[in-house]
């Protein structure tokens, strides 16, 4: 692979939901193949962001993220 075309982008938006003060996106990170769920809660202020490594469930993960931080939050 050459190195010398650029920078790239680290991570790729996948998905993005906006609800009830709630931001979700699901990214994926194409130089080390891994799949991210980040939350942003504007009303409380805080996020939080985890890591999915079963790509099977990052969707599941990506609509249901509470459901998913327990023990993945980074």
């Amino acid at each position: 692979m050459d190195d010398t075309a650029g920078p790239r982008p680290r991570r790729r938006e996948l998905a993005h939901r906006k609800a009830q003060g709630l931001d979700v996106w699901l990214e994926w990170d194409p130089r080390h193949d891994e799949v991210y769920v980040l939350l942003h809660d504007t009303m409380e202020e805080y996020s939080f962001e985890l890591y999915v490594p079963d790509r099977a469930a990052a969707l599941d993960a990506f609509h249901h993220p509470f459901a998913h931080a327990c023990g993945s939050v980074l």
